[in-house]
């Protein structure tokens, strides 16, 4: 059985789609939620909104039985947010929070990419990955 190939095209487009939805998120939530959640309630908030949506829209458009996609789109898309932390304040970059904000970030994609796989259910392509279909079967 070979492993599933990763579709980069996928990757790079939900990377675009949770660094949208991160800067979107933080540039319509009210200024008040922050204080009314704390710091890391309002992370983890933003978090599971663009990370763990994008990781959802990646695992369920996904073709194979495949969440690698996921997981890469949220690296890039966290590197991403951080550079642009970097370019709008600097002073608030630091490499533990850009440590932590990779593996939450990470985490939520993961998780999202694993349950839009589990609410797609099977497809043919998965089949085949799973050697219960033939390579070449309709």
């Amino acid at each position: 059985m070979s492993q599933p190939r990763v579709s980069w095209k996928l990757v790079a487009i939900g990377g675009a789609c949770m660094v949208g939805l991160n800067q979107g998120l933080l540039a319509v939530l009210p200024f008040s939620l922050p204080q009314a959640l704390g710091v890391y309630g309002f992370t983890a908030l933003i978090a599971v909104l663009s990370f763990g949506g994008g990781g959802f829209l990646i695992g369920y458009f996904s073709a194979g039985t495949t969440i690698k996609e996921a997981a890469l789109a949220c690296t890039i898309a966290a590197l991403f947010n951080a550079g642009i932390t970097l370019w709008q304040s600097p002073d608030t970059l630091t490499a533990v929070g850009t440590a932590i904000a990779m593996g939450v970030g990470y985490a939520f994609g993961f998780a999202g990419g694993w349950l839009g796989e589990r609410i797609q259910g099977d497809t043919t392509d998965k089949m085949r990955e799973r050697g219960e279909l033939p390579p070449h079967a309709p």
